[in-house]
């Protein structure tokens, strides 16, 4: 047997430690991986890794929505019957429409008749309507007229009025020069 020396058999036990160390941390990932490693893994292998209760709570979803969508069906057949009962009342509701349409056609025609006279109503049915209303109608003509009239009225009795206060004002003036 050869014999080594010291330093590179304490180099031995450390290397051999070492590889002892990282064997049992191998074969401790392989034993017991965490979950995290195995949904790494798992996903690079284009796998889902999922908790136990989370796959039930999935496959529990899944099974609530085939019943809802089987109720579904069911409700969309009784939707069914009742679209094919709504589509003879549309039937119904067209031929009542279709009288409908004619009597607004006439009503229509109505209406424009009525709607010309209150446009361009004619001097006769504004001077009838202006009487009920206790108005007075009368040309634009007559009515300028009588304004200015009124007008020129109002300046003469003012001046007249000028006149008044004057000759009062005289006359007072003369009341005092007589009594003193």
């Amino acid at each position: 047997m050869t014999a080594l020396p010291i330093a590179d058999h304490e180099k031995n036990v450390k290397s051999l430690n070492d590889t002892t160390r990282k064997l049992t941390s191998v074969q401790a990932k392989l034993e017991q991986p965490d979950a995290e490693y195995i949904q790494s893994k798992a996903a690079s292998l284009d796998l889902v890794a999922l908790p136990v209760a989370e796959h039930k709570k999935l496959v529990t979803q899944l099974d609530e929505v085939e019943h809802d969508l089987t109720v579904k069906t069911d409700e969309l057949a009784e939707k069914a019957k009742e679209v094919e009962a709504t589509k003879k009342l549309i039937a119904a509701k067209e031929q009542e429409l279709t009288k409908l349409q004619a009597d607004l056609k006439t009503k229509d025609t109505t209406i424009k008749q009525l709607q010309a006279v209150v446009d361009e109503p004619d001097e006769e049915f504004v001077s009838k309507k202006a009487e009920a209303r206790g108005l007075f109608v009368l040309p634009k003509t007559d009515y300028d007229y009588i304004v200015a009239e009124v007008e020129t009225h109002k300046q003469d009795l003012q001046k007249q009025r000028g006149l008044v206060d004057d000759h009062s004002s005289k006359l007072e003036k003369l009341k005092k020069e007589l009594t003193r």
